[in-house]
């Protein structure tokens, strides 16, 4: 059996998602996924102020829904938060469970 690598990091990455956001969430969010987005970034210790986390996010999604792939959205991220390796894997990861599940790699 063939096992998509991308599929199980992100599923692996979801789980976390939804543990972190167990926790209190942060009052400065504007909607739920907002307040769990930054919960979660703040449990893993990924810092890059709430506003541009959120908007990076957000045009993360744009990004994919313009037909970009995963990888060209983590550079995206990489590229405009300063974040690498892992921190930029878990944040795109984080943002495409927030608000874009439809993007995540299917197991």
């Amino acid at each position: 059996m063939k096992v998509n690598k991308s599929a199980t990091v992100f599923a692996a990455l979801a789980v976390a998602f939804q543990l972190a956001t167990v926790a209190a969430t942060p009052a400065s969010a504007d909607s739920a996924a907002d307040q769990q987005f930054l919960q979660a970034l703040k449990v893993k210790g990924i810092d890059i102020g709430d506003g541009k986390a959120v908007s990076l996010a957000h045009s993360t999604c744009s990004s994919l829904k313009q037909g970009s792939t995963v990888n060209a959205a983590l550079k995206h991220v990489a590229q405009s938060s300063g974040l690498a390796g892992s921190d930029a894997s878990t944040f795109t990861s984080y943002a495409i469970y927030a608000y874009c599940r439809n993007y995540m790699p299917k197991r």
